[in-house]
């Protein structure tokens, strides 16, 4: 079975150039990079930790929609955690990594969040899911 890391390995370029397309319409503030292997990471400053869950739910509802040749429909699971005061980008990066794994763990294709007072940046890590591909 081919795993998805394995598959942007081969067609890499030309899928994930699909995959950024679709999801690139974010806001000019936002950025949006691969983040290793079938991650990706999506960088929103000046957004409350409810609109970057909207964020997440509307670009999952696209991915899913998507229809990649040779693979079929592709689905997304969204970890988001916001900045607290003290956090490093390690621990920003760690909490919504953990967010990532609790929404595969909760069957894939959902969003995962952690919430709190602050309204400095969220950042959101998803990772693709894409039945028969993923070992």
């Amino acid at each position: 079975m081919l795993s998805l890391q394995n598959y942007f390995d081969v067609v890499g370029l030309s899928i994930s150039v699909s995959i950024l397309l679709t999801i690139k319409k974010i806001r000019k503030i936002d950025t949006l990079a691969r983040w290793g292997g079938e991650e990706f990471i999506l960088l929103l400053p000046e957004t409350t930790i409810n609109k970057a869950v909207v964020l997440g739910e509307k670009l999952r509802e696209r991915l899913s929609r998507m229809d990649i040749s040779n693979v079929g429909n592709v689905t997304a699971s969204f970890g988001v955690a916001e900045y607290n005061s003290g956090d490093t980008v390690d621990t920003i990066v760690q909490k919504a990594d953990d967010m990532m794994y609790q929404a595969k763990s909760a069957g894939r294709n959902c969003v995962r969040y952690i919430e709190n007072e602050n309204k400095y940046f969220v950042l959101e890590i998803f990772t693709l899911n894409s039945l028969g591909l993923i070992k």
